[in-house]
């Protein structure tokens, strides 16, 4: 198993998630930034409902703690259509942040097995 430093920022609605340094992700802003960039403050999109489809609740959330630890395993997930949510936090590189997106989502939760 790959063993692999990641970057876990928590929100001020209590949802985290953790990535590698490279990942990129979009900001509710709509600019990306690499997770290693990540900074107390950004404005992240985050799930506040349970659905998985094309509408979910999402919100405005700022990230209130980051950290650096290492962890084993290494996911790479890449969807061929629609956007990524990730323990209840948007996730994509590229993500339609927008509340309208016509864009489905795909949503892994905590007790999701990859």
């Amino acid at each position: 198993a790959a063993v692999t430093p990641m970057v876990t920022f928590t929100t001020d609605s209590n949802h985290s998630v953790s990535a590698s340094p490279d990942h990129y992700m979009t900001l509710a802003n709509g600019t990306s930034k690499s997770t290693k960039n990540l900074e107390f403050g950004h404005i992240v999109m985050v799930q506040n409902d349970d659905k998985s489809g094309s509408k979910p609740d999402l919100s405005e959330a700022s990230i209130v703690d980051i950290s650096i630890t290492t962890e084993v395993g290494l996911y790479a997930p890449y969807t061929l259509s629609g956007d990524l949510i990730v323990h209840r936090v948007a996730m994509d590189d590229d993500c339609n942040t927008r509340k309208d997106s016509e864009r489905p989502w795909i949503t892994v939760q905590e007790n999701d097995n990859w």
